[in-house]
């Protein structure tokens, strides 16, 4: 599972707010620390300056894109054991009313929660207006690696490969006002491939689809539409090089697919082709993504053919990769109901990182989820508990119940514990974040075990020989102990700061911590204030 917040601090900010039960939904996701698990992002392709200019210039109107959500479902994975530590971030600011279980992006747009009205208005005020659209705004550079715009489009049609593809590149640095001017000629050129002999350069053709896709996706943050006869070509270049013999041109392909927005529907056929390629499990999980974001229509039913194509790659795939990403879909398209395909994969998918994504799923699925549904899933996830062997999966499957019940209890607080005294340090860190997100709540069951791990990177007294804990289970114990409100770790933690012998990411970490406690304390009584505030009458 992922951190729906990934600054340590503020995750914990989040518990403070009256949110402590909120688990699996906003959480680490146990696939990154789980051992074995190292899926690398599927194509790394290189990053040019001209590329890192326009994202620096567009990533401050972000807000504005309104970008399609496809990176919710691109997901990294890490070795518990071979990965550092996550450092404890720095001095930030509280969050405030944020659910612990908040949904993601693409699930809530899903379920179509309208905001209920609150009654009528009592006070005779000018009704305030509605917070305004943020004006988007960029400036356009003069030049890009020492050429102008026009200057590139001509080294467009070089006869050398290496001048087209650099064109394509440094076109879009000039932002969402000028580079659509280029749409036409990237399309004459990708458009080569259908009648030169020996067809265009593969790294002409790559880049020149992701060119297409960054433009596409300039003129939406620029609220430009593109002219109807380059939208239409732009599409059947995009389906035509669906079943390009080159994976890389496959795979981008489909990334850059739902950037062309309604009309992508149209290509639902050929994208369903693409989720049964033998050539390499990645073209498949791309295929499923782009399925899962292209599905809907205007009304927000997915097209019939995707879920049958989603449940069949949940379930018959042999990459458990693309089996959490078909059950993703699955639970992205059926919000805020829960699929069945989701509690059978937890009883039968041999994969423990499968079973796993079943229970992020269910914990993003908490929020609007139906009784009838939390019912059932209550009933299969205890059911679950009994035959479950792994113990980081086991610690999320009682994390899930306690999220689902929306309580901290001890029948499902205290197995958790018994696990940071584990042998292996991937399961004693799993076990201290989920004390850690159980938040105050959870301090009655683990205060005792929170502290004994934080005692055991204070050297002894006496001078003897002392090896230091693992990095990984003090941090982890360290942001428990905020996440619990363990006041009472303060004196540890200053102790592990001013030790100069011990590591230097223990010393700094437990600093890091001290300031968070800093800013818990002044939240609490900013809190406690306004809460006084509002009992006492006014005069």
């Amino acid at each position: 599972m992922r951190y729906c917040v990934t600054n340590w601090t503020v995750a914990i900010f989040f518990l403070v707010c009256g949110m402590s039960v909120g688990i699996p939904g906003c959480t680490t996701d146990p696939n990154e620390m789980h051992n074995d698990v190292k899926v690398e992002r599927n194509i790394k392709a290189k990053e040019t300056a001209a590329r890192e200019l326009a994202a620096k210039e567009l990533a401050a109107k972000e807000l504005a894109a309104k970008e399609l959500a496809g990176k919710e479902l691109a997901e990294k994975n890490f070795d518990a054991k071979d990965s550092e530590p996550p450092e404890i971030p720095g001095n930030e600011s509280p969050a405030k009313e944020v659910s612990g279980t908040e949904i993601t992006a693409v699930l809530a747009q899903a379920t179509k929660i309208k905001d209920k009205t609150k009654g009528k208005e009592t006070t005779k005020e000018p009704a305030k207006e509605s917070p305004k659209e943020p004006k988007f705004d960029f400036k356009e550079p003069s030049e890009v690696g020492g050429k102008t715009f026009q200057e590139w489009m001509k080294l467009m049609k070089h006869t050398d490969p290496v001048r087209r593809e650099e064109a394509m590149k440094y076109v879009t640095a000039f932002g969402p006002t000028k580079s659509h001017e280029a749409l036409p000629e990237i399309i004459i050129q990708l458009n080569r491939h259908k009648t030169e002999p020996n067809g265009v350069d593969l790294s002409v053709r790559v880049n020149g689809i992701m060119a297409l896709t960054m433009i596409y996706r300039q003129m939406a943050m620029a609220k430009k539409d593109p002219p109807e006869e380059s939208h239409k070509k732009a599409f059947a270049l995009y389906k035509y090089f669906l079943n390009d013999g080159q994976v890389i041109m496959r795979v981008r392909t489909l990334q850059g697919l739902p950037s062309l927005g309604p009309i992508a529907r149209d290509a639902i056929p050929d994208v369903i082709k693409s989720t049964t390629a033998t050539i390499t499990w990645e073209v498949r999980k791309e295929a499923l993504q782009t399925l899962t974001l292209i599905a809907r229509d205007a009304k927000g039913v997915p097209d019939p053919k995707v879920m049958p194509e989603l449940r069949n790659r949940a379930k018959n795939d042999i990459s458990y990769v693309v089996r959490q990403t078909a059950l993703e879909g699955l639970a992205m398209l059926s919000a805020p109901k829960v699929p069945p395909e989701l509690i059978h994969a937890l009883d039968v998918d041999p994969a423990v990182q499968v079973r796993l994504k079943v229970l992020d799923l269910l914990g993003k699925l908490e929020k609007d989820m139906e009784d009838n549904d939390r019912k059932l899933a209550l009933k299969k996830l205890n059911a679950h508990l009994s035959v479950e062997r792994d113990p980081i999966l086991l610690v999320w499957t009682h994390g899930t119940i306690m999220t689902l019940m929306k309580k901290v209890t001890s029948a499902h607080m205290y197995p958790v514990v018994n696990y940071v005294k584990d042998k292996d340090p991937a399961v004693r860190v799993q076990a201290l974040t989920m004390i850690g997100l159980g938040g105050k709540d959870a301090k009655q069951f683990a205060q005792k075990e929170v502290l004994d791990e934080l005692h055991k990177c204070l050297p002894p007294e006496n001078g003897k020989k002392f090896e230091y804990p693992d990095v990984n289970v003090a941090v982890a114990a360290m942001k428990a102990a905020v996440g619990i409100h363990a006041f009472e770790a303060v004196p540890v933690l200053e102790k592990i700061h001013k030790d100069r012998n011990a590591p230097e990411f223990l010393e700094v970490n437990a600093g890091k911590a001290l300031d968070a406690f800093e800013q818990l304390k002044a939240h609490l009584e900013t809190k406690d204030k306004k809460d006084k505030d509002k009992k006492t009458p006014e005069n």
